[in-house]
């Protein structure tokens, strides 16, 4: 298992309740510190009601959340967004609680091979061979290669402690996309003394619909505080 963010946890949390020896997983993370989540997006509104979350914590037995001490993620409103770091919380804990059931290796894996039917995984510290490999390892936000751009990256866009530290007075700010994350960007960049913001974008807005046991466009729709700030202030 390489990968120790929120799918990591979900696949090592769902093998051990199928029965696979905790001994016969080797989960490789650098960090353990509930991915990307836990390490870059704390300070991000979630666009997933509280339920779901909880859902997710309480989805596998080898979680064990029933014993969790209490996490301010459980006093919020099931039917309401929150900070990711009231996520981040529960998922470090969790990932403590699946360490001590596997063999976890506090490094990075370098490359993958397949020999003689079987995978060989090169870390840092050993080689590891298994018979499945699962990659849960996450993904970069794309990047513009043009050679006088400015870019600020989406870390800091999307954290306004860090923005504030950017030099924007006077300037011109073109920020890419329509979804969630465009939709937090915004109103960070508007707290500031820009000349002007331009949104590309490939496709109108979307916003998420709840419905009896589905959520309509639940991966590319608005929610929560990004889809409120969009409703009054785009599409107002």
């Amino acid at each position: 298992m390489i990968g120790a963010g929120p799918a990591g946890i979900a696949a090592v949390g769902r093998l051990l309740d199928h029965g696979v020896s905790g001994e016969g997983i080797a989960w490789v993370d650098p960090a353990f510190a509930g991915g990307d989540i836990g390490r870059k997006w704390r300070s991000v509104s979630s666009n997933t009601h509280v339920a779901l979350f909880l859902e997710y914590f309480h989805g596998s037995k080898a979680f064990r959340f029933s014993e969790a001490p209490p996490m301010p993620l459980k006093e919020i409103d099931p039917q309401e967004t929150c900070a990711l770091g009231l996520v981040a919380e529960p998922l470090v804990w969790i990932t403590e609680q699946l360490r001590e059931q596997v063999d976890a290796l506090t490094t990075t894996a370098s490359a993958l091979f397949l020999e003689n039917r079987q995978w060989r995984v090169e870390t840092q510290q050993r080689d590891i061979f298994a018979k499945n490999v699962i990659l849960a390892v996450g993904a970069e936000p794309k990047r513009l290669c043009h050679p006088d751009l400015e870019e600020i990256g989406v870390q800091v866009a999307l954290d306004p402690d860090r923005l504030a530290e950017e030099p924007l007075e006077g300037a011109t700010v073109a920020v890419f996309g329509s979804s969630h994350s465009s939709m937090i960007v915004l109103p960070n960049l508007l707290r500031h003394p820009v000349k002007r913001i331009v949104n590309f974008y490939q496709s109108p807005l979307k916003y998420a619909v709840y419905l009896d046991d589905w959520i309509l466009f639940d991966d590319t729709g608005l929610k929560g505080q990004a889809a409120a700030w969009a409703r009054e202030n785009i599409d107002g």
